[in-house]
């Protein structure tokens, strides 16, 4: 086999391995369901909302899975695919990454995850906004879980390529642990998109997008799918239905207070990381409220 054709080998092999690995990550806990249209008004509108219904387009009740309706989790993602769905897109240099944290979901009966803080310099936005504080001193901070199934953050540290393509998201791919604070979340574990040459990113299909081809993309469709435009367009629904008569005030009152609750997870303290990495979830620590 001539050297052209081991290489073009080589790279099939890749891209085969890529998807492979990106077709895991729904079996990690993601689910992929989009914010659904608004409920049918019910015959008693005053009746309460029971906790977990499918009120905003998918179940609140806890475990291992998504938030109800995130558009934070797909198996792999093209460029087009990215700029839908995605709450932001940046290129930034990697600076480092904090030591691993605990961070205790809510509503969930999964066991506290690890996470780190990874900072990037931020280069260029080319959709949505950055976090107040990025936006003040062009270092943005990106939450992520560390162990378990490995992602492309993990290997930042020993990366030749430290300049990327960040595809973000308001909220944690995994339900109740998104956490409050100043920062973003990758859209998968595959969505740092290393600059191969200058002005390219590869994406998770082993294709490249470019700066000027992210530049032309349509402004309109920028987020158009992301989690924060299907809340939108929910809230828009459902105030529609009230105006029109459809709902009464209570009910609609009550179905934008649900659609509004984000449980936020706790962060441990040093202290209750150490004590429940000594007594695991005998200390009490994993039971805690959100914070």
């Amino acid at each position: 086999m001539g050297r052209s054709a081991a290489a073009t080998s080589m790279r099939m092999g890749a891209a085969a391995l890529a998807l492979g690995l990106a077709a895991m990550l729904p079996l990690a806990g993601c689910q992929g369901t989009p914010r659904g249209s608004a409920p049918e008004a019910p015959a008693a509108q005053g009746q309460p909302v029971a906790e977990g219904s499918d009120v905003a387009g998918g179940s609140t009740a806890g475990g291992d899975v998504l938030s109800a309706g995130s558009s934070a989790c797909y198996a792999a993602l093209t460029a087009e695919d990215a700029w839908a769905r995605a709450d932001v897109i940046c290129s930034a240099t990697y600076i480092d990454r904090s030591e691993p944290f605990l961070v205790k979901g809510a509503g969930t009966p999964v066991s506290p995850l690890y996470y780190a803080d990874y900072r990037f310099e931020v280069d260029e936005v080319f959709s949505g906004e950055l976090p107040r504080s990025a936006q003040e001193n062009g270092v943005l901070t990106v939450r992520e879980e560390v162990g378990g199934v490995a992602s492309n953050a993990d290997r930042l540290d020993a990366s030749i390529e430290p300049r990327g393509l960040l595809v973000l998201a308001d909220e944690c791919r995994r339900g109740g642990f998104s956490t409050e604070g100043d920062h973003l979340y990758f859209m998968t574990s595959w969505n740092w998109w290393p600059e191969v040459q200058e002005g390219a990113f590869r994406t998770e299909y082993l294709d490249s997008v470019t700066v000027e081809e992210l530049r032309a993309m349509d402004p309109a469709l920028a987020g158009s799918e992301s989690r924060t435009a299907q809340d939108a367009a929910y809230l828009a629904e459902i105030e529609e239905r009230y105006r029109n008569g459809e709902y009464s005030k209570s009910y609609y009152e009550q179905l934008r207070a649900q659609a509004g609750a984000r449980p936020y997870g706790h962060v441990m303290t040093p202290e209750e990381r150490r004590s429940y990495e000594k007594h695991g979830p005998e200390s009490g620590v994993g039971m805690m409220s959100s914070a």
